[in-house]
């Protein structure tokens, strides 16, 4: 009897032992189609990975791991930074106060010391990479794939998210050795090395030129490799000469005009450039454009009024500032508005 109470003791036992190890061991639904997901995007199927995240947020919103993964996938499919934005800054739906961690520490910072600023980009890397770390599942995709240049554009990404510039290029860099014409690998690593040169001391004047110098080599060789992506052209104009050459700039804006007659921000650069040159017919013709393109903007119509009083239309130049003044809704803008008017109706 006493022999039979001990087997059955010890049956007991084992039986609790094992299910409380199974029961550590064992998954729910999500983390194994998490794990299915980390296994496509190993092999790089980012298709297929990509589709078992989003299905993974469906069943479960609140899993922040997830968007990660997808907006990591993503980043791989196509290299769409804007994409990967839209795709992560989806956590802030979750969780709002998640909005100050996707945003970059110097938001809101300035007068800050560069060592202030560098220890919260430690923080929020800290934070960051505890919700999911996707530098080490990239770097385990990129050890079964070492021959894919998409994987290490999208760790140079996330280094660079991270504020890890040195490790940003380096990503970058093995991208370009795969691929002599990925544009985009381009691009980011100048952005690198223009972020890099803004928090250079003032001593420290041959790190910061020779950086600007690598910016502008990676941004003309992104716009040899595509001339008419609109981006890299914006970029050009603050490589190597910075703000030097306004002669420059106005070709650069031009271009990116020419390819697209409706980007506001291009067209508001040169006519103030044209109005700093006194080139009033030049600047007339792009608020021309400025105003064809968004009609209800009554600054737009401000700055067409003035171009044609400068070139001596003052009565189409005064209808066009009452048009202005019609559009506003600003109180302190219409008095300025008014003034203008007033001041213009007077002259002789």
């Amino acid at each position: 009897m006493k022999n039979r109470i001990r087997i059955f003791r010890i049956s007991l036992s084992l039986f609790c032992i094992i299910m409380i190890v199974h029961g550590c061991n064992s998954k729910t639904a999500i983390d194994k189609m998490i794990d299915e997901g980390n296994g496509k995007f190993e092999s790089a199927d980012f298709i297929g990975a990509a589709k078992i995240f989003t299905e993974v947020i469906k069943n479960k919103p609140g899993n922040l791991k997830a968007y990660f993964r997808l907006a990591s996938a993503n980043l791989c499919l196509d290299n769409d930074v804007d994409n990967f934005w839209k795709t992560i800054s989806r956590i802030t739906v979750v969780d709002p106060s998640l909005n100050d961690l996707l945003r970059d520490p110097t938001y809101n910072q300035s007068g800050h010391s560069v060592d202030k600023l560098q220890k919260n980009y430690i923080i929020r890397k800290e934070k960051l990479l505890n919700i999911s770390d996707e530098i080490s599942v990239f770097t385990n995709a990129i050890n079964k794939n070492r021959d894919n240049p998409k994987l290490y554009f999208g760790k140079g990404y996330w280094h660079f998210f991270l504020n890890d510039m040195g490790e940003a290029i380096n990503d970058f860099s093995s991208a370009i050795k795969l691929d002599n014409n990925f544009e985009k690998a381009f691009i980011w690593r100048g952005r690198c090395y223009s972020r890099g040169f803004r928090y250079y001391s003032g001593s420290n004047y041959v790190d910061y030129f020779e950086d600007r110098h690598r910016a502008d080599y990676n941004f003309r060789r992104a716009h040899q490799i595509n001339p008419k992506n609109v981006r890299t052209m914006y970029e050009l104009r603050f490589a190597d000469d910075g703000e030097a050459n306004p002669k420059k700039k106005m070709e650069i804006l031009s271009s990116i005009i020419a390819i697209d007659s409706t980007d506001s921000y291009a067209l508001l650069n040169r006519a103030q450039y044209r109005i700093n040159l006194k080139d009033y017919k030049g600047a007339m013709h792009d608020y021309a454009l400025l105003v064809k393109n968004i009609p209800e903007n009554s600054d737009f119509w401000v700055g067409l009024g003035i171009q044609k009083i400068n070139l001596g239309m003052k009565k189409e130049g005064l209808k066009d500032l009452r048009k202005a003044l019609a559009l506003c809704k600003d109180e302190t803008r219409m008095k300025a508005i008014q003034g203008m008017i007033e001041r213009n109706s007077s002259a002789k």
